[in-house]
């Protein structure tokens, strides 16, 4: 093998392991972050659908006007 090139590789694949773990950490947030942002946006519909339900109650009601 070339010996520029065996300089090469003997510098970059000793931190492969740690390069290969900064992106597996960065995904495993990515995910779990989105997985957090996927929760609230369920919750903050279902609580304005209960909000849009009561509204409607009041508007028939007579309570609240449009």
């Amino acid at each position: 093998m070339n010996p520029v090139l065996v300089e090469i590789y003997s510098t970059i694949l000793p931190s492969a392991p740690f390069l290969i773990a900064a992106y597996a950490l960065m995904w495993c947030a990515v995910l779990v972050y989105v997985f957090i942002i996927m929760r609230g946006q369920k919750k903050a519909e279902a609580q304005m659908a209960v909000l849009e339900e009561e509204l409607d109650e009041l508007r028939k009601k007579g309570v609240v006007g449009e």
